[in-house]
């Protein structure tokens, strides 16, 4: 399966994505949208406005919601034939104030105790603690009942290679994107401590190179992708990419 990640600045912007991936790109099968808090529309509400791809999910923050608001928040998806959020953490808000601590494990179990039907996909961050500890925590998410796990954009193939190898009998969505400018290079160092390669390049044919490589090592495993287009032009990106 492949997905593409579209940021919900506004309702047109992505009817017009959608539209476009419908009638340029037949072989992507959905999309996810991320939750954005300083964004005006939020995920939940964005997935009712596309409904017609096969398989859209919101990214939804666990930190913001109560359990009888999540479940709320679910009944009203599944009343709109959307049956899979991924479930994240989510960054703090800016003024430190966390809202709901759940762990995400816990969530996840009472999700598929009162929806056992409903895919509760869940995240996998390779760079927010070593490896082998963030393989555990994710691993405690499947035990509860997760359907799956996205990660963070992956920008090395051996990477890509060992999580792959160690998710084998789930259902895995490697995250990935271009990265094509200093300030965007810096953003992921510095807030996601990605620990990028000597010699990674910026311009837009080394990118389109790197996700080639990378879609080719999840199609080996049978997996799927989903790709993260942030601050390229779509079109020409995707229409590479995908080629």
């Amino acid at each position: 399966m492949i997905l593409i990640e579209l940021v919900p600045r506004s309702i047109d912007s992505l009817r017009k994505d959608v539209n476009y991936i419908k009638s340029e790109l037949p072989m992507i099968n959905g999309v996810n949208i991320p939750d954005i808090t300083k964004l005006s529309i939020r995920s939940d509400d964005a997935v009712l406005k596309i409904k017609s791809l096969d398989f859209i999910i919101p990214h939804i923050r666990s930190r913001d919601h109560s359990l009888d608001n999540l479940f709320q928040l679910i009944e009203r998806l599944i009343t709109h034939n959307i049956n899979q959020i991924l479930l994240v953490s989510g960054d703090s808000h800016k003024n430190g104030k966390s809202y709901h601590n759940l762990s995400i494990p816990e969530v996840i179990k009472k999700i598929k105790t009162h929806y056992p039907s409903f895919n509760c996909y869940a995240a996998f961050d390779p760079y927010r603690q070593p490896l082998k500890e963030e393989c555990k925590y994710a691993n405690e998410k499947l035990s509860a009942g997760a359907s799956g796990l996205f990660s963070q954009p992956i920008f090395n193939e051996a990477l890509a290679n060992h999580i792959l190898s160690a998710f084998d009998k789930t259902s895995f969505f490697l995250g990935i994107s271009p990265v094509t400018s200093e300030r965007s290079l810096n953003y992921w160092k510095t807030v996601n401590k990605v620990p990028f390669e000597n010699g990674y390049q910026l311009d837009l044919e080394y990118n389109i190179s790197i996700a080639k490589k990378l879609i080719a090592i999840v199609t080996s495993f049978d997996q799927h992708i989903y790709i993260m287009p942030i601050k390229v032009p779509l079109s020409p990106y995707l229409n590479r990419v995908l080629s």
